[in-house]
């Protein structure tokens, strides 16, 4: 073998072992950024989430009966024989008329007993739940005339 045959072998294998080493690292950051992808997609579903069910609280707080809780969030009473409502929210957080194309589903179910009324807020992407809030409030508690 020559010495410039062999010199460009060595160059060759050189130049292969340098494309697999590429390609291996191109596989791991592939997936690294793949996952930090989903991770703030989750991040991001969560906090929306959150914003919706302590709003829903809010106007649970602020309402004397389950008819007046449903419009206060845009919602519609359920009609499963539950007191509550449940909205459907578009990409910007704006309630709309029903499931086709929602993002997300805030589903809300009121009890009272003894004095208490509690709402379970869920707040679902699909059919996944992200976020689930409880409030209470005593209900013996009548607001001061004016």
């Amino acid at each position: 073998m020559s010495k410039a045959n062999s010199r460009s072998v060595l160059f060759l294998t050189e130049l292969i072992i340098a494309i697999l080493i590429f390609a291996l690292s191109m596989g791991i950051c592939g997936g690294v950024f793949a996952r930090a992808f989903m991770t703030a997609t989750a991040g991001t579903n969560l906090n929306e989430a959150v914003f919706l069910s302590e709003s829903a609280a809010e106007a649970f707080h602020a309402c004397d009966d389950a008819a007046d809780f449903a419009a206060a969030i845009g919602g519609v009473p359920r009609d499963d024989g539950n007191a509550g409502a449940t909205v459907y929210y578009d990409e910007n957080r704006r309630p709309q008329s029903g499931p086709a194309g929602a993002r997300f589903t805030l589903s809300a179910i009121i009890s009272e007993e003894g004095g208490l009324a509690t709402a379970r807020i869920d707040v679902l992407r699909g059919e996944k739940p992200i976020f689930e809030l409880t409030t209470t409030k005593n209900t013996d508690l009548r607001r001061p005339a004016r």
